[in-house]
């Protein structure tokens, strides 16, 4: 479920290129190069993707391959199994908020939509990625043991997980659901009948709405040039970034983290934590025994 949109956005190439009858056993090196290659070119209706785009869909293609030789065991030939990821720099994006500034930076951005506000608190306290938020449902929140439970069909790594609602969450949640009727099956992040985006809508709200969301709200508060604590490099991933900062700075280490941010090990963890600066310390004096 997670990589619906990289497969649309292939097919969708394929299709315009006239390579849609290409199968997987004929799909070569030449035809990736080729969808990179188209990645990296501005077009009137498009513009150039980033190196870690591209490193992204060769992640994907790469999983995707393992799966079909290793799991389902097709005799298929891996057209990127000698296509390397690309070295990109320390990205400057995302970054974290101090932990002094996050009330008010939730503040201002309710100010502008609740809801947007509602889902940065959501990804600092759960350390998930909106793509699993949105498909979050009642069904999968216990308020007596308050606990959310991920199952692996919307977990990116397909391991279910399950962890505990912040307190700051569990306020939010009791709130809205002793005034509203809710059904199981409504999604956390959810639309109305009109489409318009609600706590527990029967509807579900799409990832993409919510990042487009952030960024016109960044856009429109930039070009304001009033005080805002958001910054050029804040993005609305800044919230995960914020929260794994926030935990490695009170002293949690990243084997305990990964435990809620659903990641494999611990070197996934490296990206979102690259606003970390650890204390230096002194080594403890080693214990005198005694003769």
């Amino acid at each position: 479920m997670q990589y619906i949109s990289k497969v649309n956005g292939f097919e969708k190439w394929l299709e315009m290129t006239n390579r849609d009858g290409i199968g997987l056993k004929e799909l070569t090196k030449e035809n990736i190069s080729d969808f990179y290659t188209y990645l990296f070119t501005e077009t009137d209706t498009k513009k150039a993707f980033s190196k870690k785009y591209r490193n992204d869909y060769n992640r994907f293609f790469i999983a995707f391959y393992n799966h079909l030789t290793n799991y389902k065991e097709l005799d298929v030939k891996n057209p990127v199994k000698n296509i390397k990821n690309l070295k990109i720099g320390k990205t400057v994006m995302h970054k974290a908020t101090n932990i002094e500034d996050f009330e008010e930076l939730i503040n201002e951005i309710k100010t502008s939509n609740y809801y947007l506000g509602v889902m940065y608190e959501f990804q600092f306290f759960t350390l998930n990625r909106i793509e699993t938020l949105v498909n979050i449902k009642r069904e999968y929140i216990d308020l007596e043991r308050n606990t959310i439970f991920l199952p692996a069909s919307i977990m990116k790594n397909n391991e279910e997980n399950e962890i505990d609602i912040a307190e700051e969450l569990q306020d939010i949640l009791k709130d809205y659901l002793s005034k509203n009727e809710v059904s199981q099956q409504d999604y956390l992040f959810g639309k109305d009948a009109n489409g318009v985006t609600q706590l527990f809508g029967s509807i579900q709200s799409r990832a993409n709405t919510f990042s487009a969301l952030f960024s016109n709200l960044k856009k429109a508060k930039l070009k304001s040039n009033t005080p805002t604590l958001i910054h050029a490099n804040t993005t609305l991933y800044s919230a995960k970034h914020s929260g794994i900062k926030f935990l490695m700075d009170n002293g949690y280490s990243a084997n305990q983290i990964i435990t809620i941010s659903g990641h494999k090990d611990v070197k996934q963890l490296g990206t979102y934590a690259k606003d970390y600066k650890p204390e230096k310390i002194k080594f403890p004096a080693r214990p005198k025994v005694n003769k």
